[in-house]
């Protein structure tokens, strides 16, 4: 795999419908792009449960990094 810095990352950001009714959970996936192939090995799932959106709190742009 090429250097961190090197990486070319591709952000997707979905609604998913939940199985109550109305409720919709938004869902973000951020991986290196041509990236094809996910496994138990090669993903990290972030669930945030305070009031404050996770991208706010772990994922905000700074520079040339986050």
């Amino acid at each position: 795999m090429p250097a961190a810095e090197n990486v070319k990352l591709v952000t997707e950001e979905f609604m998913v419908p939940a199985v109550d009714p109305g409720i919709q959970l938004y869902v973000r996936n951020k991986r290196p792009e041509g990236m094809t192939q996910f496994t138990k090995d090669n993903i990290v799932l972030f669930v945030h449960g305070a009031g404050t959106p996770a991208e706010v709190a772990f994922d905000v742009a700074y520079q040339d990094y986050s």
